[in-house]
């Protein structure tokens, strides 16, 4: 049987590419007998930052030349050196001075995503549907617009795109209204292509990301049970808002062609926001958690991504269920 190094039990949350045991099914994207996972792109203009978020994932970086001006090898080299070097630079010798080049059908995405920074990518195996992963420390601006942008002007976007900011400017929440994104958060906008036809596909996109996130919540110790969502997009612990998730789809007929997600998560940062009708408070995880629970972004990002990407199967397999199944409130 097909497997690598280590296993997940019980509702311990998986990062993207952590090591993971495959059994032999048929099912969704889990794969036969002998048969090799996917591999997911990661890039990042922060390889420390991809370190906070997955601590216990080790990756051999490249330069990747993204189109826009890139710097010298000489100061890829000492960007990498910051974080886990050894392998990073043995990573680059090896690849004797090669530098990575993002095809036609990605250059728009990551330019827009990292602007004029210099990145790097690796490649990891996968079980999960996110094939390209895109870590940012701090975006320029949101990251959910740029891809709605992008798909409505039929650039072409990787099916099973997943990007993470620490924090950023021009974020908001429904409706365009106005939000805080401070550090110690995840701010996750993520693009699938699912074309084919979503049951209930008016709604579907946005449930999926509000109870993904309650789903996600459920797991982090010491919040099980604690997050309830306030239609459309807010979710809540004991009436104040810890998450805003939005949603946008593209459909050609009754088939969905396109589906983006964005969604803000106050993790260990309370967003210094004025009260309103619509949030009358603000908090975060941290608040609720209890002082022998301790989370992080990394914590709180390995959930969600398990989340999402199970919900995504869920729907894309009829799952219909997917607002009452998991017990939602």
């Amino acid at each position: 049987m097909a497997q690598r190094v280590g296993h997940r039990t019980g509702n311990s949350p998986v990062a993207p590419g952590a090591p993971v045991r495959y059994y032999a099914t048929n099912l969704n994207r889990f794969y036969a007998k002998e048969t090799p996972p996917p591999n997911m792109r990661i890039i990042t203009d922060s390889p420390e930052f991809f370190r906070k978020i997955h601590p216990d994932m080790t990756v051999r970086w490249r330069p990747l030349d993204t189109g826009q001006t890139r710097a010298s090898a000489a100061h890829a080299d000492k960007a990498l050196s910051a974080a886990h070097a050894d392998e990073a630079l043995s990573a680059a010798h090896a690849d004797s001075g090669q530098v990575g080049k993002a095809g036609s059908d990605t250059r728009s995405v990551f330019q827009g995503l990292f602007k004029d920074k210099q990145c790097h990518e690796a490649e990891v195996a996968s079980s999960h549907n996110w094939n390209t992963y895109c870590l940012t420390e701090a975006s320029e601006s949101s990251q959910y617009d740029l891809l709605v942008k992008l798909a409505q002007e039929n650039t072409p976007l990787p099916d099973g795109l997943l990007c993470l900011a620490g924090e950023g400017l021009g974020f908001h929440g429904f409706r365009k209204r106005a939000w805080a994104a401070p550090p110690g958060n995840i701010y996750v906008s993520c693009y699938w292509a699912p074309n084919c036809k979503v049951v209930h596909a008016g709604v579907a996109w946005m449930v999926l990301a509000a109870v993904s996130v309650v789903d996600a919540i459920d797991l982090l110790p010491g919040l099980n049970g604690r997050a309830s969502i306030k239609w459309v997009n807010d979710i809540l612990i004991d009436g104040a808002k810890v998450c805003g998730v939005l949603a946008h789809s593209l459909t050609e007929g009754d088939v969905t062609t396109g589906a983006i997600l964005g969604i803000g998560l106050n993790v260990t940062a309370t967003p210094d926001v004025d009260s309103t009708p619509y949030v009358p408070k603000a908090a975060c995880l941290s608040d609720f958690a209890g002082e022998d629970c301790i989370l992080t972004q990394a914590t709180a990002m390995s959930a969600l991504s398990q989340a999402l990407d199970a919900n995504y199967r869920r729907l894309l397999s009829g799952g219909c269920s997917l607002a009452t199944g998991s017990g939602r409130r």
